[in-house]
């Protein structure tokens, strides 16, 4: 589960880089707008179905993506958070109606920066938690 700080991120957020694997392995990556509903992940797929992360989803229901705050590197005050879960398309309410949407679950997480300092005795340190 995430933490209370972790969840705020990604209510503070709007745009994700999704990745994506074909069913022969091929990776994609694609920056997308997101929407969190305190459990999934969702992402619009409406007139996506030609995109890659669209036909990935279908084939290999295994995804990644990486939140974060683009700061100067020697700075050391990143943020972010980077989530591995299972994918899948799913129908679900909104302006349109209902409308396919792309559902992330899950399944571990790593984050730095939010819960705990970036760096722990001059080493990154990456937080880790199992759903």
């Amino acid at each position: 589960m995430f933490t209370e700080k972790e969840i705020e991120f990604l209510k503070s957020h709007h745009t994700l880089r999704l990745a994506t694997a074909s069913k022969t392995g091929q990776p994609d990556v694609t920056p997308v707008s997101y929407h969190f509903d305190d459990t999934f992940i969702q992402v619009g797929a409406v007139g996506r179905e030609k995109t890659f992360k669209y036909k990935n989803a279908l084939e290999n229901q295994k995804a990644s993506f990486v939140i974060d705050d683009d700061v100067p590197a020697d700075t050391w005050k990143s943020v972010g958070l980077k989530v591995h879960g299972n994918i899948e398309l799913v129908n679900l309410p909104d302006w349109r109606g209902r409308a396919p949407h792309l559902r992330i679950t899950p399944l571990v997480h790593w984050s730095w920066g939010i819960d705990t300092p970036v760096l722990i005795g001059g080493r990154p340190f990456f937080k880790r938690t199992k759903w």
